[in-house]
Protein backbone atom coordinates (compact mmCIF):
# COMPACT_ATOMS: atom_id res chain seq x y z
CA UNK A 1 0.00 0.00 0.00
CA UNK A 2 1.01 3.61 -0.55
CA UNK A 3 1.41 5.08 2.93
CA UNK A 4 1.44 8.75 3.82
CA UNK A 5 0.01 11.72 1.98
CA UNK A 6 0.36 11.63 -1.80
CA UNK A 7 1.23 14.67 -3.89
CA UNK A 8 -2.04 16.27 -5.07
CA UNK A 9 -1.36 15.52 -8.75
CA UNK A 10 -0.70 11.86 -7.94
CA UNK A 11 -3.80 11.60 -5.74
CA UNK A 12 -5.98 13.01 -8.52
CA UNK A 13 -4.28 10.90 -11.20
CA UNK A 14 -5.36 7.86 -9.17
CA UNK A 15 -8.84 9.32 -8.66
CA UNK A 16 -9.23 9.85 -12.41
CA UNK A 17 -8.28 6.25 -13.13
CA UNK A 18 -10.82 5.03 -10.56
CA UNK A 19 -13.53 7.01 -12.36
CA UNK A 20 -12.39 5.82 -15.79
CA UNK A 21 -12.26 2.17 -14.76
CA UNK A 22 -15.61 2.27 -13.03
CA UNK A 23 -17.19 4.14 -15.92
CA UNK A 24 -16.00 1.40 -18.27
CA UNK A 25 -17.48 -1.30 -16.02
CA UNK A 26 -20.78 0.53 -15.64
CA UNK A 27 -21.14 0.84 -19.42
CA UNK A 28 -20.31 -2.82 -20.12
CA UNK A 29 -22.55 -4.77 -22.48
CA UNK A 30 -23.17 -8.49 -22.84
CA UNK A 31 -22.48 -10.48 -26.01
CA UNK A 32 -25.78 -9.39 -27.52
CA UNK A 33 -25.02 -5.70 -26.96
CA UNK A 34 -27.44 -5.33 -24.08
CA UNK A 35 -26.38 -3.03 -21.23
CA UNK A 36 -25.46 -5.07 -18.15
CA UNK A 37 -25.95 -2.25 -15.63
CA UNK A 38 -23.06 -3.67 -13.63
CA UNK A 39 -22.63 -2.50 -10.04
CA UNK A 40 -19.40 -3.49 -8.24
CA UNK A 41 -20.78 -3.13 -4.66
CA UNK A 42 -17.42 -3.77 -2.93
CA UNK A 43 -15.08 -0.95 -3.90
CA UNK A 44 -12.30 -0.59 -1.31
CA UNK A 45 -8.50 -0.08 -1.23
CA UNK A 46 -7.89 -3.83 -1.37
CA UNK A 47 -9.73 -4.00 -4.70
CA UNK A 48 -7.63 -1.28 -6.34
CA UNK A 49 -4.18 -2.15 -7.69
CA UNK A 50 -1.54 0.02 -9.31
CA UNK A 51 0.83 -1.83 -11.61
CA UNK A 52 4.44 -0.72 -11.93
CA UNK A 53 3.53 1.70 -14.73
CA UNK A 54 0.98 3.39 -12.50
CA UNK A 55 -2.01 1.88 -14.31
CA UNK A 56 -4.87 1.28 -11.90
CA UNK A 57 -6.95 -1.88 -12.06
CA UNK A 58 -10.25 -2.49 -10.28
CA UNK A 59 -10.32 -6.04 -8.93
CA UNK A 60 -12.79 -8.53 -7.49
CA UNK A 61 -16.19 -8.19 -9.07
CA UNK A 62 -17.18 -11.21 -6.96
CA UNK A 63 -20.19 -9.51 -5.38
CA UNK A 64 -21.03 -7.39 -8.42
CA UNK A 65 -24.60 -7.38 -9.65
CA UNK A 66 -25.62 -7.23 -13.28
CA UNK A 67 -29.15 -7.13 -14.62
CA UNK A 68 -28.16 -9.64 -17.27
CA UNK A 69 -27.06 -12.31 -14.77
CA UNK A 70 -28.49 -15.68 -15.75
CA UNK A 71 -29.12 -16.42 -12.07
CA UNK A 72 -29.96 -13.57 -9.71
CA UNK A 73 -29.12 -13.48 -6.02
CA UNK A 74 -31.82 -12.79 -3.48
CA UNK A 75 -30.68 -9.54 -1.89
CA UNK A 76 -33.68 -8.42 0.15
CA UNK A 77 -32.56 -8.08 3.76
CA UNK A 78 -28.96 -8.88 2.82
CA UNK A 79 -25.96 -6.59 2.80
CA UNK A 80 -22.97 -7.12 0.56
CA UNK A 81 -19.74 -5.17 0.54
CA UNK A 82 -17.13 -3.85 2.96
CA UNK A 83 -18.78 -1.73 5.69
CA UNK A 84 -16.48 1.33 5.71
CA UNK A 85 -16.97 1.84 1.95
CA UNK A 86 -20.65 1.02 1.59
CA UNK A 87 -23.25 3.46 0.35
CA UNK A 88 -26.20 4.34 2.61
CA UNK A 89 -28.51 2.22 0.50
CA UNK A 90 -26.26 -0.81 1.09
CA UNK A 91 -26.36 -0.55 4.89
CA UNK A 92 -29.93 -1.71 5.38
CA UNK A 93 -32.21 -4.39 4.02
CA UNK A 94 -35.14 -1.96 4.15
CA UNK A 95 -34.16 -0.12 1.02
CA UNK A 96 -35.99 2.87 -0.35
CA UNK A 97 -33.25 3.64 -2.91
CA UNK A 98 -32.07 1.18 -5.58
CA UNK A 99 -28.52 -0.11 -5.53
CA UNK A 100 -27.33 1.09 -8.92
CA UNK A 101 -24.14 2.67 -10.24
CA UNK A 102 -24.68 5.70 -8.00
CA UNK A 103 -24.02 3.39 -5.05
CA UNK A 104 -20.53 2.77 -6.45
CA UNK A 105 -20.08 6.54 -6.84
CA UNK A 106 -20.61 6.98 -3.09
CA UNK A 107 -17.95 4.32 -2.48
CA UNK A 108 -15.41 5.93 -4.78
CA UNK A 109 -16.12 9.30 -3.19
CA UNK A 110 -15.14 7.74 0.12
CA UNK A 111 -12.09 6.12 -1.49
CA UNK A 112 -10.92 9.29 -3.23
CA UNK A 113 -11.28 11.26 0.01
CA UNK A 114 -9.05 8.63 1.62
CA UNK A 115 -6.50 8.90 -1.19
CA UNK A 116 -6.39 12.67 -0.66
CA UNK A 117 -6.30 12.75 3.14
CA UNK A 118 -4.65 9.44 4.01
CA UNK A 119 -7.50 8.66 6.42
CA UNK A 120 -10.52 6.37 6.18
CA UNK A 121 -13.63 8.47 5.59
CA UNK A 122 -16.04 6.51 7.80
CA UNK A 123 -14.37 5.15 10.90
CA UNK A 124 -15.56 3.92 14.28
CA UNK A 125 -14.59 1.31 16.87
CA UNK A 126 -17.70 -0.81 16.30
CA UNK A 127 -19.18 -2.11 13.07
CA UNK A 128 -22.69 -0.88 13.80
CA UNK A 129 -21.32 2.61 14.45
CA UNK A 130 -19.69 2.67 11.00
CA UNK A 131 -22.93 1.56 9.37
CA UNK A 132 -24.95 4.08 11.36
CA UNK A 133 -22.66 6.94 10.32
CA UNK A 134 -23.05 6.03 6.67
CA UNK A 135 -26.81 5.51 6.91
CA UNK A 136 -27.25 8.83 8.72
CA UNK A 137 -24.97 10.77 6.37
CA UNK A 138 -22.62 11.51 9.27
CA UNK A 139 -19.44 12.43 7.38
CA UNK A 140 -17.72 13.80 10.47
CA UNK A 141 -14.66 15.81 9.44
CA UNK A 142 -14.27 14.27 5.99
CA UNK A 143 -15.03 17.47 4.08
CA UNK A 144 -12.88 19.60 6.36
CA UNK A 145 -9.92 17.23 5.95
CA UNK A 146 -10.29 17.22 2.17
CA UNK A 147 -10.56 21.02 2.16
CA UNK A 148 -7.36 21.34 4.22
CA UNK A 149 -5.46 19.08 1.84
CA UNK A 150 -6.97 19.92 -1.55
CA UNK A 151 -9.75 22.52 -1.23
CA UNK A 152 -10.80 22.32 -4.90
CA UNK A 153 -11.88 18.71 -4.33
CA UNK A 154 -14.17 19.39 -1.37
CA UNK A 155 -17.28 20.12 -3.51
CA UNK A 156 -16.62 16.97 -5.56
CA UNK A 157 -16.37 14.75 -2.49
CA UNK A 158 -19.36 16.47 -0.89
CA UNK A 159 -21.51 15.69 -3.93
CA UNK A 160 -20.28 12.08 -4.19
CA UNK A 161 -21.10 11.43 -0.51
CA UNK A 162 -24.66 12.70 -0.59
CA UNK A 163 -26.99 10.30 1.29
CA UNK A 164 -29.57 10.34 -1.52
CA UNK A 165 -28.41 8.75 -4.80
CA UNK A 166 -30.29 11.41 -6.81
CA UNK A 167 -28.08 14.11 -5.28
CA UNK A 168 -24.79 12.45 -6.34
CA UNK A 169 -23.10 12.49 -9.72
CA UNK A 170 -25.10 10.59 -12.30
CA UNK A 171 -22.10 8.65 -13.58
CA UNK A 172 -18.41 7.98 -12.99
CA UNK A 173 -17.70 9.83 -16.23
CA UNK A 174 -19.42 12.98 -14.92
CA UNK A 175 -17.43 12.78 -11.71
CA UNK A 176 -14.25 12.24 -13.72
CA UNK A 177 -14.90 15.38 -15.76
CA UNK A 178 -15.10 17.42 -12.56
CA UNK A 179 -11.86 15.92 -11.25
CA UNK A 180 -10.08 16.38 -14.59
CA UNK A 181 -10.87 20.12 -14.54
CA UNK A 182 -9.24 20.40 -11.11
CA UNK A 183 -6.27 18.25 -12.13
CA UNK A 184 -5.62 20.44 -15.17
CA UNK A 185 -5.25 23.51 -12.94
CA UNK A 186 -2.98 21.93 -10.32
CA UNK A 187 0.57 23.28 -10.07
CA UNK A 188 3.50 20.90 -10.30
CA UNK A 189 4.71 18.40 -12.85
CA UNK A 190 4.48 15.05 -11.06
CA UNK A 191 3.50 12.18 -13.34
CA UNK A 192 2.38 8.90 -11.87
CA UNK A 193 4.75 6.50 -13.68
CA UNK A 194 8.07 8.18 -12.74
CA UNK A 195 6.71 9.12 -9.32
CA UNK A 196 5.78 5.49 -8.61
CA UNK A 197 9.22 4.32 -9.72
CA UNK A 198 10.86 6.76 -7.32
CA UNK A 199 8.50 5.71 -4.52
CA UNK A 200 9.27 2.03 -5.09
CA UNK A 201 12.98 2.76 -5.10
CA UNK A 202 12.69 4.53 -1.77
CA UNK A 203 10.40 1.94 -0.22
CA UNK A 204 12.22 -1.12 -1.56
CA UNK A 205 15.32 -0.65 -3.75
CA UNK A 206 15.05 -4.24 -4.97
CA UNK A 207 11.76 -3.36 -6.71
CA UNK A 208 13.04 -0.24 -8.46
CA UNK A 209 14.20 -2.06 -11.64
CA UNK A 210 10.70 -3.54 -12.00
CA UNK A 211 9.11 -0.12 -11.74
CA UNK A 212 11.40 1.27 -14.44
CA UNK A 213 11.09 -1.76 -16.71
CA UNK A 214 9.27 -1.40 -20.02
CA UNK A 215 8.26 -5.04 -20.02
Amino acid sequence: PLKGLLPPRIALAIALQICQGLGYAHSAEDDSGRAMHLVHRDLKPGNLMLDRRGVLKILDFGVARAETNLFTTQTVGMTKGTPAYMSPEQTTGERTDPIDRRSDLFSIGSLIAEVITGEVSFHATRLYEVLRKIADGDTGTVFERVRERLPEMEPVIRRALQPRPADRYSSAEEMGVAIQAIYDELPGDEEITPWLAEWMEGANPDLAPLARSEI
